[in-house]
């Protein structure tokens, strides 16, 4: 039973804080450098008695200081139980659930991996086909899916959101109707939204595994990386914690490599978010000092890589000695290195590039060629199949109602395990039938979400 698998498998999750992470006085440098780096007008940091880790912990309490550090976990949940989310529902065949499902987008590989992976999970089940709808990245037709689907009176909705915090009264149109919604996207959801489960990538700390292989491979004492980078869209939370998630991993990297290590990595964190919060709105940040230089940013506004390519002209003409060009999505990388080579610049020779997502098997190929250092893992299939699976389950499993009752109490965010994919792995997450549909992304180990009560008792 599904019930019983959710209950033996674990996720991978942040690490609980320890107490000397917590017996720190909070100051955001490393450990041999008083350096105020990341501070400023404007820098968040903490205040008296307070760690690091705290003001973090309020950061994530706060919809718009959580974009940074999306992905991040605190180390226990308040329980969800009370929060009417059209739970339980009434039992039925698995043959009569009908899904609704708005994609924020079917125009990239991760998009059309999600689909797809839906719809064999859906036949695997039994289920009929989901009415899946594309919204293109438009608000306004999303908030028209979510209507149509109350009106086709669905069992159920799914939705990947483009803004999860403009839908709630849509959300809760569809729960007065007694449709429950589960969602996934960018954006981390506060508690009180009326959602099952919102599954998300572990975006902040994918960000720190990439920063932290960069800086392994790239950074030397006395030495400064230029780096520029390009992202998605700076009102999704993704371009804002990746970006963020990776300033943290290479802080962290370089000064254990300087032997001067910060006292716990939420200093690090913190002094990161800093540093973010004035580059994401400069577009530069020399960080010299330590080694590091953020000398330009560009944005596609979609993730396909023709506006990647597009939006990488100016980025590349402006900084053409940059040593490291971050781009955001293995979709972008396609087209910015389209452009590199335009404009006579050879990746992996002349310039590195990294990506924060997704893993796709193209990705895997860039980097078995030299063209791309790394990726870090934002797998679609763990999305959908995760969903699908708690479609499933309040439905149809045979132990229906502890199913609704385990799913009634669930994060707000489910998170997914962070993984990066490099040089020295690529072979291990190299699919084995890459020209089928259902393996187009790096292989991935089993997850299921967490409720709140089996994740405070792992963590707290």
């Amino acid at each position: 039973m599904l019930i019983a698998a959710f209950i033996l498998i674990l996720a991978a999750c942040t690490a609980t804080p320890t107490s000397a992470d917590l017996s720190d006085n909070g100051s955001a440098s490393s450990g041999g450098d008083s350096s105020s780096s990341g501070s400023g007008d404007n820098a968040v940091a903490p205040a008296q008695g307070e760690s690091s880790y705290d003001t973090i912990m309020k950061l994530l309490d706060d919809p718009s200081g959580a974009l940074a550090f999306s992905g991040l976990q605190p180390p226990t949940y308040d329980s969800r139980e009370s929060i009417n989310k059209g739970l339980p529902v009434q039992p039925k065949p698995a043959s009569e659930i009908k899904i609704g499902w708005s994609s924020a987008s079917l125009g990239s590989e991760f998009f059309e991996a999600q689909r797809d992976y839906c719809l064999y999970k859906a036949d695997q089940f039994g289920m009929p086909k989901p009415d899946l709808q594309n919204a293109d990245f438009s608000l306004e037709t999303q908030q028209n899916h979510i209507d149509t689907f109350i009106t086709n009176k669905v069992d159920v909705m799914l939705v990947n959101c483009i803004d999860i915090y403009s839908e709630i009264p849509y959300y809760q149109k569809a729960i007065d109707a007694g449709i429950p919604v589960l969602t996934t996207g960018p954006t981390p959801a506060t508690p009180d939204i009326p959602i099952i489960t919102n599954v998300i990538p572990s975006s902040f700390e994918n960000g720190v595994l990439v920063g932290k292989y960069c800086a392994e491979k790239l950074y030397k004492k006395g030495e400064v990386l230029k780096v520029g980078m390009l992202l998605i869209k700076l009102d999704h939370a993704d371009s804002h914690a990746r970006p963020c998630g990776w300033i943290a991993g290479f802080l962290l990297q370089s000064a254990e490599m300087d032997g001067h290590p910060y006292a716990s990595e939420w200093d690090a964190y913190l002094e990161a978010y800093n540093i973010w919060s004035k580059f994401k709105d400069t577009r530069k940040y020399d960080l010299s000092e330590k080694g590091l230089n953020l000398v330009q940013m560009g944005i596609a506004d979609n993730t396909d890589a023709a506006s990647a390519q597009q939006a990488s002209v100016d980025v590349l003409a402006a900084s053409p000695d940059m040593d490291l060009f971050l781009v955001e999505a293995d979709s972008m990388a396609i087209g910015a290195l389209a452009e590199m080579r335009q404009q006579g610049i050879e990746p992996g020779k002349d310039m590195k590039v990294a990506t924060f997502a997704d893993g796709t098997v193209t990705s895997l190929d860039m980097i078995i060629s030299g063209d791309l250092m790394c990726t870090a893992a934002n797998n679609p299939y763990l999305t959908a199949g995760s969903i699908m699976d708690i479609i499933y389950g309040i439905f149809a499993d045979p132990d229906q109602p502890a199913y609704n009752q385990f799913a009634n109490n669930l994060p707000a965010n489910s998170i997914m395990p962070p993984y990066i994919v490099n040089t020295e792995n690529v072979q291990q997450y190299y699919p084995a039938f890459p020209d089928d549909k259902l393996n187009k992304f790096a292989t991935f180990d089993p997850w299921v979400p967490l409720s709140i009560p089996q994740y405070n008792a792992q963590n707290g």
